[in-house]
């Protein structure tokens, strides 16, 4: 009790849930009712401090990956910061010139559609006004034509 006391700087006996987890590790080692569970030395209880306060994984603590990655990252704020900020802005470019590519191919494909459109109408908007005996289909089918023109046009302008 007295250890936790002088670790936390709390009164002994407070919560020992607040405790940081190594620091609680540290704690229940020290303290384990089975002395097989305990610290062998004082050189140990030692080592295991020195660890903490640099960030290295403790000898009380079971050395899971995740733990082991939060002690790397507790080491390495800095450059784990400038990683991911790194990692992020390349995935931000990559998405970036995916977006212009697909922006690209659609603008090519608007006006493929465009010039098929306006070949359409050229090539039969006058025939189908000449056609004999059908001069009222002709005005429709003209008018077919012409307002895929627009349809065209319009597509452009967006």
């Amino acid at each position: 009790m007295l250890l936790q006391g002088v670790l936390t700087g709390k009164q002994p006996g407070t919560d020992a849930a607040t405790l940081d987890a190594d620091l609680g590790a540290i704690v229940g080692c020290a303290m384990a009712a089975d002395a097989g569970q305990r610290y062998a030395s004082v050189d140990a209880l030692g080592a295991d401090l020195r660890a903490f306060l640099l960030g290295l994984p403790l000898a009380a603590r079971t050395h899971t990956p995740p733990y082991l990655l939060a002690c790397f990252v507790r080491r390495h704020r800095a450059a784990v910061l400038a990683g991911a900020l790194a990692l992020g802005i390349g995935v931000s470019t990559w998405q970036a010139r995916v977006a212009q590519r697909a922006r690209d191919e659609a603008r090519e494909r608007l006006a493929q559609t465009r010039g098929l459109v306006r070949d359409i109408v050229m090539r039969y908007a006058d025939t189908v006004t000449y056609l004999p005996g059908a001069a009222g289909e002709a005005n429709n089918l003209r008018r077919v034509l012409l307002d895929a023109a627009q349809v065209g046009e319009a597509l452009a302008v967006s």
